[in-house]
């Protein structure tokens, strides 16, 4: 009975020591590296099976966080993005295909519980570059291609959780864009024509909370 109390004292002795000072993790000069991903895939389909619209969309958040201050950290983030779309209609089908890369630098703000869990707002300012491709087709025979490239610059307020598992870890789990600022740049090119059409937008939005906008992620502080 002794040795099993001892081995019991023992394994709560090296959990509460791996847990009790989480909150450290959040003071003045630690850092934080970590990698989220968010991946979204929807099919509608209207008319029967006349009209079908797949898409997908993959977003790979790799980032490195340092706290200048209590509770408050500067980051620095990469954006590896991909997707793809298909509408499947009356008059033939249309292909999409999209890939890009971005920068993104902000600040987190986490509250001040006690609790291994907390919750945080994501200021940041974001930038990026996106290649489409989408061409027609009715059968297998393509009638026509448009490429486009857009290039976006964007002030973003977000939010999210964190849970500490213990000393280093902590899962992460994010919940988008709540409002957004966006400049947005695209040029388009028909296939076989010389010229470019050139667009510009500027817009502002407030998010609704889906399961699309939803990110997952894992983080090491140190």
């Amino acid at each position: 009975m002794k040795k099993q109390n001892l081995i019991i004292g023992t394994l709560c002795a090296i959990f509460f020591g791996a847990t009790s000072n989480v909150n450290a993790q959040f003071d003045l000069g630690r850092k934080m590296v970590g990698l989220n991903m968010m991946y979204k895939s929807t099919e509608d389909i209207t008319g029967g099976s006349s009209n079908t619209d797949k898409n997908s969309l993959s977003i790979i958040n790799p980032k490195f966080e340092y706290f200048f201050k209590q509770n408050i950290s500067f980051g620095v983030g990469f954006l590896l993005i991909n997707g793809s779309s298909e509408r499947d209609g009356f008059n033939g089908k249309t292909k999409e295909k999209m890939s890009g890369t971005g920068l993104l630098i902000g600040s987190r703000i986490y509250s001040t519980s006690d609790s291994r869990f907390r919750f945080y707002v994501n200021p940041q300012l974001g930038f990026s570059s996106m290649n489409q491709e989408s061409e027609d087709f009715i059968g297998t025979v393509s009638q026509s291609k448009l490429t486009s490239k857009a290039t976006n610059i964007s002030a973003t307020l977000g939010g999210g959780f964190t849970y500490m598992l213990n000393n280093h870890w902590g899962l992460d789990l994010g919940i988008g864009d709540l409002i957004s600022f966006t400049s947005n740049t695209t040029e388009k090119k028909q296939d076989g024509s010389p010229d470019t059409d050139v667009s510009k937008s500027l817009d502002i939005s407030m998010a609704p909370i889906d399961l699309g906008s939803f990110n997952f992620g894992i983080n090491y502080f140190f």
